[in-house]
């Protein structure tokens, strides 16, 4: 389980003064990457690769993470979000989508799959289905022998 950075007394304070009441008691959260046990393999957090977007803070972010992270952050309120996996080159994107489509089928909430490539727009399809997602999370650092200025979108996804 990640730890949190959050302090009662700072934190909490803003929380019950000013956002408890502000805020719906229901809450979308429209984009959260999930990675479970095993679906990147460890790392050194020191080191940064050419295709990463962000430092790699922790191995993995599960499900029950992501309710920690709510539960802290927005005591009371019911959470939901479009969830998705991790879009490392080294990720095990099979293993991880899998993981995506329990956690988002255990919250209520759903899953974008990010798509393994190369492939063909039936096998595309097929992976969305699989695992009973709503549509696709592309990234350019999937998509293989291209650098990374020149991919477009018709090479994470074709248009078809």
């Amino acid at each position: 389980m990640i730890a949190l950075d959050f302090e009662p007394d700072i934190d909490g304070k803003i929380w019950r003064e000013e956002l408890n009441d502000f805020l719906p008691d229901k809450l979308l959260d429209f984009h959260s990457h999930l990675y479970g046990p095993g679906v990147i393999p460890p790392r050194d957090p020191n080191v940064v690769e050419p295709t990463q977007t962000a430092p790699r803070t922790t191995d993995e972010f599960t499900g029950e993470d992501l309710d920690n992270v709510w539960a802290t952050l927005f005591p009371g309120k019911q959470c939901r979000a479009l969830l998705f996996g991790t879009v490392g080159a080294d990720t095990d994107l099979r293993l991880n989508n899998e993981y995506v489509a329990k956690a988002a089928a255990e919250r209520d909430s759903w899953g974008l799959c990010v798509p393994i490539l190369p492939a063909t727009p039936e096998q595309l399809v097929e992976q969305a289905h699989a695992g009973g997602f709503i549509g696709y999370k592309p990234y350019w650092t999937l998509v293989p022998g291209i650098p990374k200025d020149d991919v477009t979108i018709e090479d994470m996804l074709p248009s078809e």
